[in-house]
């Protein structure tokens, strides 16, 4: 469960069939220690009235697994998965160490995905000029969506977009406007510049 759940939320990298069982084994037996311990903690709440005697969470004994462990080890995976989405969205270990000045790399796939995960007031609030090489094309708008990769391309989604044709001889020429711009190149055909808010303002 926690396994797919991450597999939707959080960033993936490439990864082989054993990396994924291995992945899911890890995180079942994560999953029932976690509500094991729980377990523990609630009983032992329970037990400080008086009785010394803390019931058992039967996991390892298929006999004697109830509804309720089924149950308790369910949430206790979503718990799981949430917390672990947060560690990897926003590298967590990566930070841990570069704040004892062990690591320098911020744990990103590379440094599109790096900046793409920057603050938004580090990017003009989303807002940046977009070039197409490819085309000779720049696009003026807000960076609502990307992608980390699709089929070795890169993806991205520009609302409130000028589209300009870029000239060798003058300014580049507004061609129109567009509500939505998708775009869909060759990671060397992009490059992206954050105007500086001073001397540009926004439409």
């Amino acid at each position: 469960m926690v396994y797919m759940i991450l597999k939707k939320v959080a960033p993936q990298t490439k990864e082989g069939g054993f990396g994924a069982f291995l992945k899911i084994f890890v995180y079942s037996i994560l999953s029932y220690l976690l509500f094991s311990l729980f377990s523990w903690i609630y009983f032992s709440i329970l037990c400080l009235g008086g009785s010394s005697d803390i019931p058992k969470v039967h996991f390892f004994d298929r006999e004697q697994i109830g509804a309720a462990e089924i149950f308790g080890a369910t949430l206790s995976a979503l718990l799981l998965s949430v917390v672990v989405s947060y560690a990897v969205t926003y590298n967590w270990l990566n930070k841990f160490f570069r704040l004892i000045s062990a690591s320098k790399r911020s744990g990103d796939k590379d440094l599109w995905t790096y900046y793409h995960n920057l603050p938004e007031d580090q990017k003009n609030g989303g807002w940046m000029f977009v070039r197409d090489h490819s085309k000779d094309i720049v696009y003026y708008g807000a960076v609502v969506g990307w992608s980390e990769e699709s089929d070795g391309n890169r993806e991205l989604i520009i609302t409130d977009a000028q589209v300009y044709k870029e000239k060798e001889d003058k300014d580049a020429e507004l061609l129109y406007e567009s509500t939505v711009v998708y775009l869909n190149r060759k990671p060397e055909d992009i490059s992206i510049e954050v105007p500086t808010i001073e001397n540009y303002e926004r439409p």
